[in-house]
């Protein structure tokens, strides 16, 4: 086929992106219809308007065994199932603060809603079960606790969706999602990273960059059959072949973050792609995105930006637009949740984090802390290493003793 370029140019971005009023990682929590009010007379939590983070339901239950999956879906037919997302969440905190499940399920029955009787409600709440088991992922999924409400928390349930965010104390927070049976696939496509230089927070070298990949995917035919026949399929647009890869490219927007560095914590600037997905479901979003990582690199001038050398995901939130150190919840007045500083193993970081981007051009099955132990006492527990501790026993591979070396090795994915 003719190349889409004869008759469109891919620098030409005069009122786009489009779409972005539907973009899901734009919200903010609160919206929707107004639940009734609290009656609670010590509201014991962080009672303001957040950014939303949006999480699909297929996140929500990664890693978690199979058989508890399959059972919280079919009790989520008759009862009300919420997920409740657990700030700097991982297999770390789940090993080591079992006892936050009665935590949360007394917070939960605490809340008092104008005309609703507590007394009636019940509520469980359950640790996620692995499929797989690794601590030195700290936060490796599953990080997320399931909430179960009766028929008589109907206002309760809409309540938690409403506010979503909790932010207790500096060792628990957490925001409630719905299980979904039809998902809104993210919006993030690829993080590009370069040498010193290479990403530049300027409209122009932003309009360069995105120009660069819409050439490259505007020359694969593939790409663009596969564009038409989505948009038409799942957005409505139709008209020529030309025409329909145009409206999934308009969509696309390029943004400077600060991303942290492949396998490490160290923060580097990045270019993050976005657009709206062309797909609806999970297999055709993956496809959506393999087009755009087959390049392996894309060009702004004479720098390189490399694909996939950086990841941009929220240790805290778990949104995936912004890392821990750019989490907008703890930036929220009267924040009395979990802070970024707590969950990296490295507090500079943070502050690394901030000097980068300005330098740019832009226990196992109890707590191993006493329960009489200050929140902030406990979240270092939860998310630092202990004092002295090395990591394996050997330079060489760190795996520490035999047997846990194997079964390291068969935690892995």
């Amino acid at each position: 086929m003719a190349s889409i370029m004869h008759k469109y140019k891919p620098e030409d971005h005069d009122g786009l992106p489009s779409n972005v009023d539907e973009n899901p990682h734009l919200r903010m929590t609160r919206t929707g219809e107004t639940p009734p009010p609290l009656t609670t007379q010590d509201v014991n939590f962080t009672n303001a308007q957040f950014p939303h983070a949006h999480i699909p339901t297929y996140r929500l239950f990664g890693n978690v065994a199979e058989v508890q999956e399959t059972v919280l879906k079919r009790l989520a037919r008759n009862k009300i199932i919420l997920a409740a997302v657990i700030h700097g969440g991982g297999q770390r905190y789940i090993r080591r603060s079992p006892e936050k499940v009665d935590e949360i399920k007394s917070f939960i029955k605490s809340i008092d809603l104008e005309g609703i009787n507590p007394r009636d409600r019940a509520v469980e709440v359950y640790l996620p079960e692995m499929r797989k088991e690794n601590d030195r992922n700290r936060f490796g999924q599953p990080w997320t606790f399931f909430v179960e409400l009766d028929e008589n928390s109907v206002a309760l349930a809409k309540y938690l969706l409403w506010q979503e965010v909790f932010a207790i104390h500096s060792a628990l927070s957490f925001s409630i999602h719905p299980i979904k049976d039809t998902e809104e696939q993210p919006w993030p496509i690829i993080v590009l990273t370069g040498k010193a230089g290479a990403v530049v927070d300027t409209p122009a070298a932003k309009l360069e960059v995105l120009a660069s990949i819409k050439t490259a995917l505007w020359a694969n035919a593939d790409f663009c059959h596969f564009a038409a026949r989505q948009v038409a399929e799942n957005w409505g647009v139709h008209g020529d072949i030309d025409e329909r890869v145009k409206a999934a490219s308009d969509a696309l927007d390029l943004t400077c973050v600060t991303a942290e560095a492949a396998g490490s914590e160290r923060p580097v600037p990045a270019y993050l792609l976005t657009g709206k997905p062309v797909a609806n479901d999970r297999e055709g979003h993956k496809t959506w995105i393999r087009f755009f990582k087959t390049a392996g690199q894309y060009w702004r001038g004479a720098y390189c930006l490399d694909v996939a050398k950086a990841v941009v995901d929220c240790k805290l939130c778990k949104e995936v637009t912004h890392c821990a150190w750019d989490c907008p919840l703890p930036k929220v007045p009267g924040w009395a949740g979990i802070e970024p500083e707590v969950v990296y193993s490295n507090p500079q970081v943070v502050s690394n984090a901030k000097t980068a981007a300005d330098g740019s051009s832009r226990a196992e099955g109890s707590s191993s802390t006493p329960a009489t132990a200050t929140p902030s006492t406990q979240a270092k527990d939860i998310w630092r290493e202990a004092k002295g501790a090395k990591r394996g026993g050997n330079r060489r591979g760190g795996r520490g003793a035999r047997g846990a070396g194997r079964g390291a090795r068969g935690a892995r994915r």
